[in-house]
């Protein structure tokens, strides 16, 4: 009996990648019959009274509510850098930074997602990054697998660790076992930020891009990976954001080198946009000035880092919330989700989609003071951020309603329960495939780390062996799995302008995604 519940409880994720990839089906037409196979599987097999799929599924609207207040902001910083003309001299004033185009776009989809991700996460790196990658000449959809590798690496001890210290308080550990858990997850960490690099170089110019960009993945991934292994023996609340701004400072120094100085161009890129059309509005003039021209990414660094990394200002702010309440409910098989008094709290004044909102009404009335504007703007740039967001909202809700009926009915967990007993003494090689599962069902690393901990921590338990290992190629193969989830692509192609092409988004990263977990656990079995 086990067993045919643990298949029936993956059939939704199977069924999902194949209607991306194999069939084509635009996510939100896949979703829907996914989430309605989903119930009915859940009502048959494990037992799911209606009270507790529709009290799933408000969870689930309530998740996709805070995810589109950020897609909504992300979508509308954008637009008014649009609006008021900046495209041009923003692209400009990266020029100047270096000419080099696989420098400039190392820059942005690696060094600047990774800075993004180290403090805000909850996919605005992809949100923000998308657009600019595409201003330089990147093509809409390597556009968005860039930017989904690029913020990747730093999904643990990103947003100032908050999925790592679920990891810590649900696994029970702590003095040396937190240091060495975090010692081996930003080992692993290293090798998806170092592989993260090349497989940019690769996408843009194969094994010329790899000659051209060596230099500068060493240099940022020693920075990035490295520094995060060292801050995370004492520090891991900052273990990616101080390694991810000090690379974006660095950038400055490895564009001095001759190598990133002259102007180079592959002309055999399949990624860029080689068009006259498309150069010229790449690298089109403008008389706006830089400084003016970049104030609103400026303000957007300012203002994160005054509202969720300057602590006593994140304390104060972080005072206030609101969630609603939900009662325990249980399925006829006996699994039990217990009550909450706030669910998933939303906390108004330090979200991510805060950051982005104030970022743009403080980036309005610069751009509007430097005279950027023509009348009607305001009404174009809504109207615009309306149509790019409502497209997303619908496959959002779908995919997060899915993703709460199967944790809710307890067919997630079965599904990682299976896996480890299957597996028995060869588990550690696949024990991050269970972090990935995770992170592609629910988007999210902490909510990966929720789901799995303890599975990790019983598996330990049944090997004989500490759960060090275990934990760290839990939380790295969830950070691998955020460059699948559906709800994180269906955001990037929001930002693209390309609804309907995330099967063949999901086409190409999930084999790097499966090899990057498989080389994570083989590690993770020597360690052990």
């Amino acid at each position: 009996m086990f067993y045919l519940d643990w298949f029936i409880g993956i059939i939704p994720i199977i069924l999902l990648i194949v209607l991306l990839t194999a069939f084509h089906w635009t996510t939100t037409k896949a979703a829907a019959l996914t989430l309605l196979i989903t119930a009915v599987t859940s009502s048959i097999f494990f037992k799911a009274g209606a009270k507790l799929m529709m009290f799933e599924a408000l969870k689930g609207l309530w998740n996709t509510a805070a995810i589109l207040f950020i897609i909504f902001p992300a979508i509308l910083l954008y637009e008014v850098i649009a609006e008021a003309g900046c495209i041009g001299a923003i692209n400009a004033g990266i020029e100047k930074i270096s000419p080099n185009e696989l420098f400039k776009i190392l820059t942005i989809g690696w060094v600047f997602a990774g800075f993004l991700q180290g403090i805000t996460g909850f996919g605005v790196p992809v949100a923000i990054c998308v657009p600019i990658l595409m201003g330089i000449g990147v093509k809409p959809i390597p556009a968005v697998v860039i930017a989904l590798l690029g913020q990747s690496w730093g999904n643990t001890f990103g947003t100032l660790a908050v999925a790592w210290d679920v990891l810590v308080d649900i696994s029970g550990i702590s003095g040396s076992d937190v240091t060495t858990t975090a010692l081996y997850a930003s080992a692993f960490l290293w090798i998806l930020n170092a592989t993260v690099g090349l497989l940019i170089c690769w996408l843009y110019g194969r094994a010329e891009g790899i000659r051209q960009g060596l230099v500068f993945v060493l240099v940022i991934s020693f920075i990035h990976g490295g520094g995060e292994l060292i801050v995370s023996q004492f520090n891991q609340s900052i273990a990616a954001f101080i390694p991810s701004t000090l690379a974006m400072v660095f950038v400055f120094a490895l564009s001095k080198l001759k190598m990133y100085k002259a102007e180079a161009k592959s002309v055999q890129s399949s990624i860029m946009r080689r068009q006259p059309e498309a150069t010229a509005v790449a690298s089109g003039e403008s008389n706006i000035k830089s400084i003016v021209a970049f104030s609103p990414y400026i303000v957007l660094i300012i203002v994160t880092v005054l509202l969720l990394a300057v602590e006593p200002i994140n304390s104060f702010l972080g005072q206030w919330s609101i969630g609603f309440a939900f009662p325990q409910t249980q399925t006829g098989q006996g699994y039990v989700n217990g009550a909450v008094d706030k669910y998933s709290p939303f906390y108004p004044f330090t979200d991510s989609g805060t950051v982005l909102l104030v970022t743009c009404i403080i980036s309005y009335f610069i751009l509007k003071k430097n005279k950027l504007f023509k009348s009607g703007a305001v009404k174009r740039i809504l109207k615009r951020t309306l149509e790019k967001t409502k497209p997303s909202a619908c496959s959002i809700a779908l995919l997060l309603i899915i993703s709460k009926l199967m944790s809710g009915t307890g067919q997630t967990l079965l599904i990682a329960q299976g896996i480890t007993m299957a597996l028995g003494s060869k588990y550690a090689i696949f024990s991050g495939f269970i972090g990935l599962i995770g992170s592609f069902i629910t988007g999210s690393n902490m909510s990966s780390n929720i789901l799995f901990t303890d599975v990790q921590v019983n598996a330990a338990s049944n090997l004989g062996v500490k759960s060090s290992a275990l934990l760290a190629s839990q939380t790295s193969g969830a950070a691998v799995g955020s460059i699948i989830s559906p709800s994180k692509i269906v955001l990037g192609t929001t930002s693209a302008e390309s609804p309907g092409e995330e099967g063949a988004i999901l086409k190409i990263l999930l084999p790097v995604a499966a090899v990057l977990t498989l080389v994570i656990g083989i590690i993770c079995r020597l360690i052990i």
